[in-house]
């Protein structure tokens, strides 16, 4: 899968989250936690439309741009709104080009831009894409692929491994259907202590063959946290909802 020359995709994607947390132990450790109750539940809300438009100057080589149209994010923690995050990206447009298939930003162009900021755009741009095997495939067959998610966790960002399996169910008119599952896992050590991350998630893609990029690609994917520090321990859930509708017109 990889973005064609010549071509315009305009890319939504919505992400809802829903992540509780809990404390259990010594009692007058849980006294000094700095929350009003217990347990803790972040939700959060994020939609992103963007096009991503690809120049015709060379099959392997192109030009490309990306242009935010719309960016927005919102929270609530125990049900109490926090607000909008600030939109650093809406209406903002980012020129590169495309080179072995991987998106690219012109730096010189850009000198002030954050190396967080630009990781997030490349994301965005490269991180979708499905590594499909070269030989032809028939209903029944899977094949895998390993990547990453960022989560947050009591304040820090963690990297968490995902492991995916994707199947191809049927094939109609020029359009592949894949049941997509997953497993997670991730053990690590933070400042609160060691932390054991485990989950699973499934999901469909409807995929379009004359253009090798999915038009539909949602996921449910459910994650269990447990750190132990000290006298407390700390449990955890998070159910992530994820789903990308792909537009693709010719220039």
């Amino acid at each position: 899968m990889k973005y064609l020359p010549g071509l315009t995709y305009t890319i939504t994607q919505t992400v809802n989250s829903v992540t509780s947390v809990d404390f259990t132990g010594d009692k007058a450790e849980l006294d000094k936690l700095p929350v009003a109750q217990l347990p803790i539940v972040l939700q959060n809300k994020t939609n992103l439309k963007y096009t991503i438009t690809t120049g015709s100057e060379n099959p392997k080589f192109f030009s490309g741009n990306v242009l935010f149209l719309n960016s927005e994010n919102t929270r609530k923690l125990n049900n109490e709104e926090m607000g909008e995050a600030a939109d650093s990206l809406k209406l903002k447009k980012f020129l590169g080009g495309f080179a072995h298939d991987i998106f690219k930003i012109d730096s010189l162009k850009y000198p002030k831009l954050t190396d967080s900021l630009k990781k997030v755009i490349l994301t965005l741009v490269n991180g979708i894409l499905i590594d499909f095997p070269d030989k032809r495939l028939k209903p029944g067959d899977t094949f895998t692929q390993d990547g990453q998610i960022n989560m947050p966790v009591s304040g820090k960002m963690i990297t968490i491994n995902i492991h995916t399996v994707y199947k191809l169910i049927s094939t109609k008119n020029n359009a592949a259907f894949f049941d997509v599952s997953q497993t997670a896992m991730l053990k690590t050590h933070t400042e609160q202590g060691d932390m054991e991350i485990r989950g699973t998630g499934n999901g469909h893609i409807f995929y379009d063959m004359q253009y090798g990029f999915f038009r539909l690609y949602q996921n449910s994917l459910k994650l269990n946290f447990t750190t132990q520090n000290g006298k407390l321990t700390m449990n955890g859930s998070s159910n992530i909802f994820s789903m990308y509708q792909t537009g693709i017109t010719v220039k």
